[in-house]
């Protein structure tokens, strides 16, 4: 191997017996390096679990140098975080950092193989993070409260839900309840119906505890506090003030608050729970408290102007009139889409004599706003070359007509950059180009008897 020494000793005899004796040093040099590392493999892949610990190794690779010599491994991308170090002389991968699937599920490592001449070769390593049951359940509200009719049984009282950010088994819930037998539980939907039907006069509100658990064999829970308000059935029904409420809402505004529809308790004790009864309600929901109507997504003035909602209540299903109200929800235009050309001429050609002010072509751009001034267009000629010098474009008509003689200037052709752009704030805009071909034409001086009477054969 390159660097090492030996001492050879050397004896010559002549035929009387007598001899002499020298000592060779020979040291060993390196040859020419003929290549960098090979790794055993193209390419690694390779799996760890995110709860494995600190400095536990991964994966080892493996290069031999063709002159075997020693390799030096490093990794030189996808390292995130600086998650994973790799031992420079045993080629061993390690955990550097605690892992967290949830975070990162995967790393492609590219791991250098050096040799001293720094000759070198990469590979990859592909590296799969395991999942193990470090989340637990969490609901989506940390306490519910829920209303149901005293004397109906098997009534639907709510629904809760909880999350877990594991996989498979560690991330599969099923809810419990407890606090009071007068409700069950579906264990994968986690809706709560009553068990019997309940009276408002022995008990009015309940106090539950619903738990969410994993299926993992070491589960993790969470859990959240549910009240259950028995509401009295009364002899009267809750009305609304009004038959009919109107409101607006820009387009493209979601989670936007509309209106507040108001129903009337004549009972001494006023219970109203506000639902939509007719209507879309993927776009508009209701708080069944306080009555207030609001967008669920963005809506489009382009695709529907107007919404017509109907609003009741929990309270009061019967035939009364009163017992509903009707929404008339206006979309507000924005200016939202851009002018688009739907009429660009085809290059043009012109004689360099063609009077001033005569109009060469037409250029037309629609907006797809449903209101000015947000689909109001004007045109304007733009561009550092000379075609504004030359030609205009009437702002209103989209007539494009020539500004100044063209005999000026020896070009023989334009191109001009129109600007349709409409009056909405913020102003959106569409850019066009024309191309326009000037044939220049010898003309006769005023003076001159002389010349052709033609200027082109």
């Amino acid at each position: 191997m390159a660097g090492q020494q030996y001492s050879i000793t050397v004896q010559a005899t002549d035929p009387g017996g007598r001899f002499s004796q020298a000592i060779l040093d020979v040291v060993v040099v390196s040859g020419p390096n003929s290549g960098g590392p090979v790794f055993s493999q193209d390419r690694y892949d390779t799996q760890v679990s995110e709860g494995a610990a600190v400095k536990s190794t991964v994966i080892t690779l493996t290069a031999e140098d063709p002159e075997k010599d020693d390799v030096t491994y490093s990794i030189v991308e996808g390292n995130t975080n600086g998650d994973f170090a790799i031992d420079p002389k045993s080629g061993a991968i390690s955990v550097a950092r605690r892992l967290d699937r949830e975070e990162i599920s995967a790393y492609t490592l590219i791991v250098k193989a050096a040799d001293p001449g720094n000759l070198f070769t990469t590979t990859s390593v592909d590296i799969r993070v395991t999942d193990i049951n470090d989340q637990n359940p969490v609901f989506l509200q940390p306490a519910y409260t829920f209303r149901v009719e005293e004397g109906l049984a098997d009534a639907y009282v709510g629904t809760v839900q909880a999350r877990d950010e594991d996989i498979s088994m560690n991330g599969h819930i099923t809810y419990s309840l407890s606090g009071s037998s007068d409700f069950y539980m579906d264990a994968e939907s986690g809706e709560i119906r009553t068990s019997r039907a309940l009276d408002f006069e022995s008990h009015h509100v309940y106090k539950l505890l619903v738990t969410a658990r994993d299926s993992a064999p070491d589960s993790r829970y969470g859990t959240a506090s549910v009240t259950v308000l028995v509401n009295d059935v009364q002899d009267e029904k809750p009305v609304f003030e009004k038959n009919t409420y109107e409101g607006s809402v820009p387009e493209n505004k979601a989670n936007y608050e509309i209106l507040q529809v108001k129903a009337r308790d004549p009972d001494s004790v006023s219970s109203v729970t506000y639902v939509i009864k007719e209507g879309d309600q993927t776009l508009f929901a209701i708080d069944s408290s306080t009555g207030m109507i609001r967008t669920l997504a963005p809506l489009d003035y382009e695709r529907t102007t107007s919404y017509s909602l109907i609003a009741g209540t929990l309270e009061n299903e019967g035939p009364d009139p009163r017992a509903v109200a009707t929404v008339i929800i206006s979309v507000e235009d924005q200016n939202d889409v851009a002018p688009i050309f739907t009429s660009v001429p085809l290059p043009i050609r012109l004689q360099d004599t063609v009077p001033l002010g005569t109009v060469v072509t037409t250029v037309v751009a629609s907006d797809g706003d449903g209101t000015a001034p947000g689909n109001d267009i004007r045109y304007e000629v733009s561009g550092k070359e000379k075609a504004p010098t030359y030609f205009l474009v009437d702002p209103e008509s989209g007539f494009i007509s020539v500004k100044d003689d063209l005999r000026k200037e020896p070009d023989s052709e334009y191109r001009i950059e129109i600007t349709a752009r409409d009056m909405g704030v913020p102003s959106l805009s569409a850019t066009a180009t024309l191309t326009v071909y000037v044939e220049h034409i010898a003309t006769v001086a005023p003076d001159s008897g002389l010349g052709f009477a033609d200027s082109l054969y």
